[in-house]
């Protein structure tokens, strides 16, 4: 459903950015060997904001969480009192879904109006800024073009689909901008299963539901923005969004990207540049190691009962505009549709039944499925079993959804 893909949005969402803001992400991707460096850990806590109210319909989402060192993993946190408050006096308090996730009910953001974030907890009062929700440009076109780009590795290449943005706006409007998106996309089975083993060495024509048609979801990771300010017309064309290369199953039957585009203010802009920009120059060998270090990106946040305490994170007030666009494989270079099927496992017959029996049956008590069988040309009987893995007749247990989205259009 629309709104369970939305929590799982922003939990991904808090996740990205409490591993961006408080740290500094060491990767060492092009050492043979790993090199560990001895951070000191901190007892500083950081505690992290992450929330947004647009003017399309809700639910909006806040996130808190917080966290302490480098080596531990930040902590969603519950039993806080969220409140959105607009400048007429109108309070809602959202109500937790998950753990540190907290959703609105009834408030729907309107252009012109101004608000603010309010959250109280573990006997701390943290509000954000009063921010004004300015209306959205016009987002025109999402397209794609298929690319193929290099890689580290000089023998290989990635192909996959360069996806772009055209929008405008007036002179008088903001010009500044970022983008999210979220892909979708209709997966099926290498091999559906023709047969069932019952157990005591016997065989029937299948019964089993299994699932052959799926969903899958994957959420953005970067952060994209675009500004006009140095152009003459406040107009985006062909702005780069995300390359998405081509995975097993991604655009073998249908796939599906969803774009949104904020106006930013200055401000928040220049929170997410810097935020962008402090990840950017990192690791990728010794010599970048301690050449750069993280600022300190703090957004419109502010902790009443401890003003020295950074609060980590955004409480934004923002027009959005949203498009998405379905792509059909047979659109695609066949390279890129192109399904690469699991393996299967080949049980031939031999002269001795009892020798066959013993070798198949043990396969299928070990967990295997029975795909279909190999006949033989003259005779007409079979010579071999063919078999498949859960993963590779079961679109769930390779990580899809059984439940079609309500947006989906096929």
């Amino acid at each position: 459903p629309e709104q369970e893909l939305t929590s799982f949005l922003a939990i991904t969402m808090t996740k990205r950015i409490t591993k961006l803001l408080p740290f500094l992400a060491i990767c060492m991707l092009s050492c043979e060997e790993p090199f560990f460096a001895d951070i000191p850990n901190s007892e500083k806590v950081f505690y992290v904001v992450d929330g947004v109210i647009t003017d399309q319909a809700g639910p909006y989402f806040v996130t808190l969480s917080k966290s302490t060192d480098l080596n531990s993993d930040n902590a969603f946190v519950s039993g806080a009192n969220v409140f959105i408050e607009d400048q007429n006096g109108l309070i809602e308090r959202l109500q937790e879904t998950d753990s540190g996730i907290y959703n609105t009910i009834n408030i729907q953001g309107i252009v012109g109006n101004t608000y603010r974030l309010k959250i109280e907890f573990e006997n701390q009062q943290i509000e954000s800024s009063w921010e004004t929700l300015t209306s959205s440009s016009f987002l025109d076109s999402i397209y794609y073009k298929p690319e193929t780009k290099a890689t580290s590795d000089r023998d290989i290449n990635e192909i996959g689909l360069q996806f772009y943005a055209d929008s405008h706006g007036t002179l008088d409007d903001p010009r500044y901008y970022r983008f999210e998106w979220n892909e979708t996309w209709r997966v099926g089975v290498s091999w559906p299963i023709s047969y069932d083993y019952v157990g005591n060495d016997i065989i029937v024509n299948t019964t089993s539901n299994l699932n052959t048609v799926c969903w899958k979801n994957e959420t953005f990771s970067s952060i994209n923005l675009a500004s006009t300010t140095d152009l003459t017309e406040n107009t985006l064309s062909g702005h780069k969004l995300d390359f998405i290369i081509k995975r097993e199953d991604k655009f073998t039957k249908r796939y599906s990207i969803e774009v949104k585009q904020y106006w930013l203010s200055h401000k928040e802009y220049i929170f997410w540049k810097t935020l962008k920009d402090s990840n950017l120059g990192i690791g990728g060998g010794l010599s970048n190691l301690f050449s750069r270090q993280p600022e300190k990106v703090l957004g419109n946040l502010t902790n009443l009962s401890n003003p020295s305490a950074p609060v980590l994170g955004y409480f934004s007030a923002s027009g959005v505009q949203i498009k998405r666009i379905f792509i059909d494989p047979k659109n695609l270079p066949s390279e890129l549709a192109r399904q690469v099927k699991c393996p299967l496992d080949t049980v031939s017959k031999i002269p001795n039944p009892n020798e066959y029996s013993i070798n198949l049956f043990l396969k299928l008590r070990a967990g295997a499925f029975f795909y279909d069988f190999i006949y033989s040309s003259t005779t007409f009987k079979p010579v071999a079993a063919l078999l498949s893995t859960l993963a590779c007749s079961d679109c769930v247990e390779a990580g899809g959804s059984p439940i079609k989205p309500e947006f989906w259009d096929e």
